[in-house]
């Protein structure tokens, strides 16, 4: 697998600024506009992004057997884009250690619910797994992954994420799978421009395929459905805890109100611990 060093590599669409972080435990780039493209069998890790001028950065998936791993982005996010594209035609993607938790605005974007974090492409057909995440406060969804309805599939394994307007996980195939994740709506503030859109929070699970989940927690606030599945989709919630309506076809094992909404061991917290990776030190990521 080939990494991808430097920040000038698999860039366009603007300057790639690179320094290294103090102790060199990561590099960090300056967002100004650019897409980084991870092709097949690549790696890019160890990237903090700097997004506190207001520039923007998007990383692009075009290749199976590839991995982001020990990545933060740094700032309230004001761009138009996803920050993270996924279009493998095939193959395993992994997404470990990814911090996008300092929210977002819709400043940058016309459409109505505004900028999104994390999106499954319609052409994409792999198998995704997300490890150790931390999504918040993006206006048009957290992972929004309803086309592996089309091929592919994903898995959040380790996750924590909140106040993601439209949904947080979002799915749509037939093996998409939650574990071990926490998603919720509460009153976090994540600075100035933030919220003004639509939805100010959203559904913590949207699924209009089959879904799978297992020891996750889930709160809707003031969000009327914590889980909502629809157009057919059906949601097995096996083990865990939800607070909120559920809506549609939503079928509860060991399930119990009273959900534990605190951040799974090995997820980062900021965008230093995640590309410096200390988050997972000692946590057995296998």
């Amino acid at each position: 697998m080939r990494s991808i060093a430097g920040a000038a590599a698999a860039i366009t669409g603007g300057a790639a600024v690179g320094t290294a972080s103090a102790d060199d435990d990561y590099e960090v780039i300056e967002a100004t506009g650019q897409t980084i493209t991870i092709g097949e069998g690549e790696t890019l890790e160890n990237k903090l992004v700097d997004l506190t001028d207001g520039g923007s950065l998007t990383l692009l998936v075009e290749g199976g057997d590839s991995t982001i791993r020990n990545v933060g982005f740094d700032g309230l996010y004001r761009g138009s884009e996803f920050q993270l594209s996924i279009a493998a035609p095939s193959g395993d993607v992994l997404i470990e250690n990814l911090y996008l938790g300092d929210g977002a605005t819709k400043e940058g974007e016309g459409f109505v619910h505004g900028p999104g974090a994390v999106f499954y492409h319609n052409d994409a057909a792999c198998d995704v797994t997300f490890r150790y995440c931390n999504v918040q406060g993006y206006p048009n969804n957290g992972f929004y992954c309803s086309n592996t309805a089309s091929g592919g599939s994903v898995m959040f394994e380790n996750c924590y994420a909140k106040n993601n307007g439209v949904a947080t996980y979002r799915c749509g195939g037939a093996n998409d799978a939650i574990r071990n994740s926490v998603a919720y709506n509460d009153d976090t503030d994540y600075g100035p421009g933030y919220g003004g859109y639509t939805e100010t929070n959203g559904r913590p699970v949207w699924s209009s395929g089959l879904i799978t989940i297992e020891d996750s927690d889930f709160a809707g606030g003031d969000y009327p459905h914590a889980l909502v599945s629809h157009q057919g989709g059906t949601i097995e919630f096996d083990s865990g805890a939800v607070s909120g309506g559920m809506e549609g076809s939503v079928q509860t094992g060991d399930v119990g109100d009273d959900p534990d909404l605190s951040i799974p061991d090995g997820v980062p917290t900021t965008a230093e611990e995640a590309a410096s990776g200390a988050a997972t030190d000692g946590v057995d990521t296998n």
